[in-house]
Parts: C-alpha cells; sequence; structure tokens
C-alpha cells in the first residue's frame, strides 16, 4: 500500500483482510453466515441482540462497495468539473473508501461488526473516521491510509 496518491487507487484484494481467521473458519462451517445471540453493552441479563455473523459475506460487500465507489472517484477525477465541484464530490467518496478500507484491515473486530446484511449503512455512517485522524504504533497500515487520504487532516 505504499507509495499511494490516493485511496481509490488501492488494489483491495491484495491487501490482507483483518480478519481472515474468521473468515477461514465460516469457510468449513458456515459458509453462509449464521445468526449469533451477543448481551448488549449495557446487558442487564434479560436480552441478547441478534446478529448475522458472515465474515465471508462482510468481506466480499466491503470488496464489492470498494470497487463501486472507486469508480465514482476515479470518473469524478476524470470529470471536466471546477476545483470546487471535484473537491465536494471527492471528499465524501475519499471518506468512503477510507472507511471501506479501515474495516477491510481492522484486526480487532468481534462478531457484531461481521455481520453482512447491513454492511453500506454501517460504513455510511462510519465515514467519521476519516476526519478523526488516528496514529498507531500498532498498525502501519492506519498510518499509511491517512498517507493516501485526499484531504489530509
Amino acid at each position: 500500500m505504499t507509495d499511494l496518491n490516493y485511496l481509490w487507487k488501492i488494489k483491495i484484494e491484495e491487501l490482507p483482510f483483518g480478519a481472515e481467521g474468521a473468515v477461514l473458519e465460516a469457510m468449513h462451517d458456515y459458509p453462509k453466515g449464521k445468526t449469533i445471540l451477543l448481551p448488549p453493552a449495557d446487558w442487564n441479563g434479560d436480552s441478547e441482540e441478534e446478529f448475522f455473523f458472515d465474515p465471508i459475506g462482510f468481506k466480499h460487500k466491503l470488496i464489492a462497495l470498494f470497487h463501486h465507489y472507486a469508480a465514482q472517484a476515479t470518473t469524478i477525477m476524470e470529470a471536466n468539473l471546477t476545483f470546487q465541484e471535484r473537491a465536494n464530490q471527492i471528499i465524501k467518496l475519499d471518506a468512503t473508501l477510507y472507511t471501506i478500507l479501515y474495516y477491510y484491515l481492522n484486526q480487532e473486530h468481534d462478531a457484531s461488526t461481521l455481520d453482512s446484511s447491513d454492511v453500506e449503512r454501517l460504513i455510511l455512517m462510519s465515514t467519521d473516521l476519516y476526519f478523526k485522524p488516528t496514529t498507531s504504533t500498532k498498525n502501519d497500515w492506519l498510518n499509511q491510509l491517512n498517507q493516501a487520504k485526499f484531504l489530509k487532516v
């Protein structure tokens, strides 16, 4: 991922999926996913929340979404737009791509985050990650993602 100018130029399939261990387990035991019950964060013992645990579907949907938004970003960059028009659209797409890559590379998933039934909503509701720059001494990929963002904040 080094020496990249833009997030939409990344070849996501060449990157390590952070939850690959869960994918390998799922391929054998539950290739189409499974429903699991987990206690909510504020669990008082009464009820558990239901999630669709599908690491394989989650990974595939992230890849498909990445390609979709990367194609849009490429089109915007090649279009005859004013700087303001291009910047407004490309920053929104860049934030979405950053968030997809964040979830794709992140190794700290719990079972509830690998729910493939609502991946796009999760991504679109999490784009604030783009505007909260964080660095990590443990995760070099996060530092590299920050360097490839269109808008350096």
